[in-house]
């Protein structure tokens, strides 16, 4: 009985077709690591915001407005410990900041009424209960070279006053009307000492 091996022909078309399957595959790895990243940063600003209830819940105050404060407050050894939180997965956890934007020292935003449009203005104190539920108070921030911390062209999560995160593309209306009043944190702040 003779055994027959294969020919060069067949590995040619063996490989080939290794080929166009790993072409399909890879992608759709890629893209499931890169959207789990996405959806980390997205939990982690939703964990910010749960971290901002319990700073109301425990000073009966809001944390006070501007990024160097805000997040001053929320990190601080009896709030927030975990530097990993305030930093978006998408660009890394490494460093010593944080990658994301926070409501501005003082503003106003609309806030559409029976009466129409009016506006919640909030000054350098502190945010009050009446505060709108669709208030941005923080989201994804720039690198240093202002690319969005998904990268350009790509999406944007912003936490609201309510607790929510939405998703925004970068450049719709939505997303800009939310950067109008979130501010960058001040440049070389980073966590206290006591957090990681």
């Amino acid at each position: 009985m003779h055994q027959k091996g294969l020919t060069l022909f067949e590995i040619v078309v063996l490989l080939v077709i290794i080929a166009v399957l790993a072409a399909f595959i890879l992608p759709a790895f890629t893209h499931t690591h890169g959207h789990s990243r996405k959806t980390d940063c997205k939990n982690s600003l939703k964990q910010i915001g749960i971290y901002f209830a319990l700073y109301e819940s425990k000073y009966k105050a809001y944390p006070t407005p501007g990024a160097a404060t805000w997040f001053a407050q929320l990190w601080a050894p009896d709030m927030a410990t975990n530097g990993n939180l305030f930093r978006c997965a998408v660009r890394g956890k490494a460093g010593a900041g944080t990658h994301y934007l926070a409501l501005a020292g003082s503003g106003t935003w609309p806030v559409e009424t029976v009466r129409g449009t009016e506006r919640y203005t909030w000054g350098a104190t502190a945010l009050d209960d009446h505060a709108p539920a669709d208030l941005p108070i923080a989201g994804d921030g720039d690198d240093e070279h202002g690319v969005p911390n998904h990268g350009a062209g790509d999406d944007r999560n912003i936490l609201f006053f309510s607790g929510r995160v939405d998703v925004f593309a970068i450049g719709s209306p939505t997303e800009a009307r939310a950067l109008s009043v979130l501010d960058p944190p001040t440049r070389g702040w980073s966590a206290p000492a006591e957090t990681k």
